[in-house]
């Protein structure tokens, strides 16, 4: 948790009600790299125009898959910077999360990335410098991988994750990795910031 703040996953229970159309199948990525340009070319996105606002990134993203005749699909990347970092949203993508595409756009700096699909499966990746620290299927916290796989565990408790191994029928696994990745980043994700802000696009192929 970087500079003493602690985000919880209560802190990101607005997702399904202020973003309906994104809050089933997403990717948010965090890269510490200022210039959304420079996140964009780490994962060889071609270029796409700009759109404000979430909800506009989502329509564009439907609208690049149905460009495709040949029935392939793309992902649409947006990426807006926060701070010293960029955020990158992926509606109804995955590609921060490939572990081979994370490690390869975080060779020389920090990512962190969370994934959830239709199919309510979810993956958690943390890299540093090109080493993956951490990866898990945030459904799942007790089973996890990674360098600092054990060392995160307060982290994540704190984040919200229950790590007891008892069953949880109160599943807030998705809140608790937007809490995650803020409390290793420093970065909080509201949503203002993702109402208003100016996402620089771009397209790439399925890994």
């Amino acid at each position: 948790m970087l500079g003493g703040m602690t985000a919880r996953a209560s802190d990101y229970q607005w997702l399904e009600d202020r973003f309906p159309d994104l809050a089933e199948a997403y990717c948010f990525t965090l890269i510490k790299d200022p210039e959304p340009s420079g996140a964009l070319t780490r994962f060889a996105a071609r270029p796409e125009p700009r759109v404000t606002g979430l909800n506009d990134l989502v329509r564009a993203a439907f609208d690049l898959h149905g460009r495709r005749a040949d029935g392939d699909y793309e992902l649409l990347l947006g990426a807006t910077q926060v701070g010293e970092w960029t955020l990158i949203v992926e509606p109804n993508g995955f590609l921060g999360v490939d572990s081979a595409s994370a490690v390869r756009a975080a060779h020389d700096t920090v990512l962190v990335s969370h994934f959830l699909n239709i199919n309510s499966r979810q993956d958690f990746c943390f890299v540093d410098r090109g080493s993956l620290r951490l990866t898990f299927d945030p459904g799942f916290p007790d089973d996890r991988a990674g360098e600092d796989a054990d060392r995160l565990t307060s982290v994540m408790i704190a984040s919200g994750f229950d790590l007891s191994g008892e069953e949880n029928l109160s599943d807030a696994s998705g809140p608790a990795a937007f809490a995650l990745a803020a409390n290793l980043t420093g970065v909080t994700i509201t949503a203002s910031l993702l109402e208003n802000a100016t996402f620089q696009c771009g397209a790439c192929d399925q890994p």
